[in-house]
């Protein structure tokens, strides 16, 4: 949002199908996409720090409510 920050990773999905999907459109390098936030702490850890992710954000979907 404020240009400081880049995409280099995620888990996009609990479906791993969907993540990979998601990673695609994002263009990542596909090691960088993760079926689980568990599992992408696990294989950022060992990255050296210059290049592992400083920081994740979390969101969820909002649910639409049609009256």
């Amino acid at each position: 949002m404020d240009g400081e920050a880049e995409l280099i990773a995620g888990a996009f999905s609990s479906n791993p199908d969907k993540s990979r999907a998601a990673g695609r459109k994002l263009l990542l390098d596909p090691s960088r996409v993760y079926s689980s936030y568990e599992e992408m702490a696990r294989r950022e850890a060992p990255i050296p720090e210059n290049k592992r992710l400083d920081f994740a954000i979390v969101t969820t979907p909002t649910q639409r409510i049609i009256p």
